[in-house]
């Protein structure tokens, strides 16, 4: 196991690295791209806004809160042992305290501003985040399926955010967001297996020692996210900008899952990851420019 390299302490810094950032991101553009659909290209800026906070204080309190339950954990891995809480530069009360108050926060914001479903939503993915998927890391391998549903419900937030009722458009936007993630949890699980055991985590790539199944899902996932993208474009109406974007983006993740289910090693789970991260920002790239060029900009 390689050195840990432990930050210098920054309280902002600190809190910030509770809130997890990148997953953050990464959510925002998800739940943007819902309320997108659902607006059906004719934005209302300050609802937009309005969700947007509220998501990220919702993403915020899931990940301080992981933080919080997890702090044993990640100090027994070497990727985990510099974050705030096992590194002993935030207390453990403090980051459960944050975790409360951005939750309380961002349910306040979207029950208020937007409306009880969007409140709802954000409410359940925290709490399936927190008490469910978190504690089934170290009791079974579905908690990546479990965990990807959390994942899935802040673009259908979006959605619900705009429409405020369920239609079949919906099941298709939490879908896509659905299927991205196995492949790209898959990747990372495979990538980590070694830090994932020593933690104590139960994940697809430590029982599976051949790698047989995990072969099978990822290539799975990856295939059925291309299928179900053509879906939800016909589903919500787009044009073929977003089509082509979305179908094109879909075929080379496929294609990097085939390979990492062939040989099975590092760099091919790496691809993966990688373009796993390339395919929302073309998703939302893809989307904008459609509605743009409907709109005739």
């Amino acid at each position: 196991m390689g050195r840990v390299r432990l930050k210098t302490p920054s309280t902002f810094a600190d809190y910030l690295d509770l809130t997890k950032p990148g997953i953050m991101l990464a959510i925002l553009m998800t739940t943007f791209m819902g309320f997108l659909m659902g607006s059906r290209g004719v934005i209302s800026w300050m609802p937009l806004l309005w969700l947007l906070l509220g998501t990220a204080l919702a993403a915020g309190s899931a990940g301080a809160l992981n933080h919080y339950w997890e702090a044993d954990v990640d100090a027994k891995m070497n990727r985990t042992a510099g974050r705030p809480l096992p590194s002993k530069r935030l207390s453990p009360i403090l980051a459960l305290n944050f975790g409360v108050l951005l939750g309380l926060g961002a349910l306040t914001v979207l029950v208020i501003f937007l409306n009880p479903i969007t409140a709802f939503l954000g409410g359940l993915t925290i709490a399936l985040y927190i008490f469910v998927y978190t504690p089934m890391k170290r009791k079974s391998t579905l908690n990546t399926f479990v965990g990807a549903i959390p994942g899935a419900l802040p673009p259908l937030a979006g959605w619900m955010a705009v429409q405020n009722h369920f239609a079949w458009e919906a099941l298709a936007i939490f879908l896509v967001f659905f299927l991205w993630q196995m492949p790209h949890f898959y990747a990372i699980a495979w990538l980590y297996r070694e830090d994932y055991a020593a933690g104590g985590f139960i994940m697809l790539p430590n029982v599976d020692k051949k790698g047989n199944r995990l072969a099978f899902e990822v290539v799975f996932y990856a295939a059925a996210l291309v299928a179900c993208s053509v879906w939800m474009t016909m589903a919500v109406h787009l044009g073929w900008i977003f089509l082509a974007g979305s179908t094109l983006i879909g075929l080379w993740f496929l294609y990097k899952s085939v390979l990492m289910a062939i040989r099975k090693n590092r760099d091919t789970a790496k691809q993966v990851m990688i373009t796993s991260f390339f395919y929302l920002p073309v998703l939302v790239g893809a989307l904008v420019v459609d509605y743009c060029v409907s709109a005739g900009f």
